[in-house]
């Protein structure tokens, strides 16, 4: 019968190793006692034998064993063939340490007959016993095996016979014929598993039985030292031997595996090696882009602001310029009526009103217009600024126009914030200002100012007047600082629609004509421009018809270096 082996790369060794090895022992063996007439005593050479196959079996028991526990995926029968190796090595270290005696028959039967029983283990399902049992089974067997040694060493003697003279009794011979049947029934398995498919090493071990069940059947005309004693370890040696191939197929299989990764590994390392170079390149090409797009936002910036400082000087020096000769075409106009008004005709005396209206909403439009400069162009004063108080001093100012209007204005408590305390009263006279004035006609003006500190994720922290809406705006507040305020200013005017909220912020942007309500388009600009210069934001959010509600969003202490000087300690 020959062997043909699939290692792990698949390929056949296509090495009839199990008969090539069994058959050359046999002869080379039987040869030696046929020119050896009469019994051939070698004590030496049997311990010899004894050892080499042990040395074989644990050899490979381990590599099976390490196999069960660091691979995934390994064939179930190879816990059995684990543990049966495992046990006949131990075993058969100890006979071949043993002299000759019952103790040295127990334990070459005992060899013979836990062998088998374990290669016979080969027929119970895969599933049997278990991955956790699996795992420490052959440690078990090992362990067990040792201890069974050392007992039939020690006390072998005490023990049934099973050495008659040179001969073997009936029970000892009944122990080898048990076993070799074993290895018969695990040959069958072997050769089942290898003919279905699902085991590609099953012919090895597959022969490797047949040869140990050749032993153990033909155990019964053996006696000691005899031709056919030689024969009989022939065919045990044979067997080890067929073993011996399975480690060496390993061995070759690995060094396969292991070149198969060693050229992957060249493969991977020649791979990073070449993107290790194109990631550099990328990334130098990357560093440079940006440094070039830092460059250039760099330059628009430093444009950007040059501009805006060109623009605000510009309308500056244009609005105090347009104050001379508007001053005298509103001086000029008031003398021509107080001295010759009598002599105009109506019609001159109404383009006379109409051009000193309109000199009167010019030099408003011109006042506006240096106020709006005026934020950004002038030093910042920071200090703490109690907006309570700030409230009351605009609400002095606008006290003429709620008279005026028959309006009411209620002033909830507002909290203490670091900001310019000149710039925090003009926006509050702005809000307050225009609730008032963009009022629905017949029914007085209401105005309702109310404020509470926010932490900084935004969630409430107290509150100093009534419930305010969350921020909601094109531009959050500056994140870098430590908390917030609200300060709301509700009223119960015209309002506006949703969509024309962002108009409202814009320079010169007017809802409603001159006709209806007088005013530059100007104010809620320098809102907008006040809160942004303090690291805030503004919103509005209005119903038609209903009323507008202005919610400005302020950190209640600035950053360093948001102003022209670092801000004083807030105690």
């Amino acid at each position: 019968m020959s062997y043909s082996f699939t290692g792990p790369q698949g390929g056949p060794a296509g090495v009839p190793a199990t008969t090539l090895a069994g058959t050359g022992a046999v002869c080379g063996i039987g040869l030696l006692a046929w020119l050896t007439p009469g019994a051939w005593t070698s004590e030496v050479v049997h311990a010899s034998i004894e050892a080499a196959g042990a040395g074989v079996a644990l050899t490979v028991a381990t590599i099976l064993g390490w196999g069960l526990r660091r691979r995934a995926g390994t064939p179930a029968h190879h816990l059995w063939i684990s543990c049966a190796l495992s046990c006949m090595g131990i075993l058969g270290a100890f006979h071949a340490c043993a002299p000759v005696g019952n103790a040295f028959s127990w334990l070459k039967g005992g060899t013979h007959v836990l062998g088998g029983l374990f290669f016979a283990a080969t027929w119970l399902p895969p599933r049997f016993p278990g991955k956790r049992v699996a795992r420490v089974l052959p440690c078990a067997v090992g362990a067990g095996a040792v201890a069974l040694g050392v007992f039939l060493f020690m006390h072998g003697a005490s023990l049934p016979a099973f050495l008659d003279g040179s001969g073997f009794t009936p029970l000892a011979k009944g122990a080898n014929v048990t076993g070799g049947a074993l290895f018969l029934a695990a040959a069958a398995r072997f050769f089942f598993l290898h003919r279905s498919g699902e085991a590609r090493d099953g012919l090895l071990f597959a022969n490797c039985c047949w040869l140990f069940a050749g032993a153990g059947l033909l155990f019964p005309l053996v006696s000691l030292w005899t031709p056919l004693w030689w024969a009989w370890h022939a065919l045990r040696l044979g067997a080890y031997v067929v073993v011996l191939s399975y480690l060496l197929d390993a061995y070759s299989g690995a060094l396969a595996e292991l070149e198969g990764a060693n050229a992957s590994l060249r493969a991977v390392a020649e791979a990073l090696r070449t993107s290790e170079g194109q990631v550099r390149g990328l990334l130098e090409r990357q560093r440079t882009e940006r440094r070039e797009s830092e460059e250039r936002l760099r330059g628009h910036a430093e444009a950007l602001h040059r501009s805006n400082r060109e623009l605000e000087e510009f309308a500056t020096v244009a609005s105090h310029d347009l104050q001379e000769p508007l001053r005298k075409v509103r001086s000029f106009g008031e003398l021509l009526k107080l001295e010759c008004g009598d002599k105009l005709t109506p019609e001159g005396r109404d383009y006379l009103a109409r051009m000193q209206d309109g000199a009167r909403r010019m030099q408003v439009f011109i006042e506006d217009l240096l106020a709006y400069s005026r934020v950004t162009s002038c030093p910042r004063t920071l200090g703490r600024v109690d907006l309570t108080e700030v409230a009351r001093q605009a609400m002095d100012d606008l006290d003429v126009r709620v008279r005026e209007s028959g309006g009411r204005v209620e002033l909830g408590e507002l909290p203490t914030v670091e900001a310019d305390a000149t710039q925090m009263r003009q926006l509050l006279q702005n809000l307050i200002g225009n609730g008032l004035k963009f009022h629905r006609p017949g029914e007085a003006p209401f105005v309702r100012v109310e404020g509470r500190l926010l932490k900084a994720d935004g969630a409430a922290c107290g509150t100093t007047g009534g419930e305010a809406p969350g921020p909601a705006s094109a531009r959050e507040p500056s994140a870098n600082a430590a908390a917030y305020c609200q300060v709301v200013v509700t009223d119960n005017g015209i309002g506006f629609d949703d969509a024309d909220a962002v108009r409202l912020f814009q320079l010169f942007q007017r809802l409603r004509g001159h006709s209806e309500f007088e005013g530059t388009g100007l104010g809620l600009a320098i809102c907008r421009k006040i809160v942004e210069r303090h690291g805030g934001a503004i919103e509005a959010r209005g119903v038609l018809g209903q009323g507008a509600t202005f919610t400005v969003t302020l950190p209640v202490r600035q950053v360093a270096g948001r102003g022209e000087a670092a801000p004083p300690a807030i105690g």
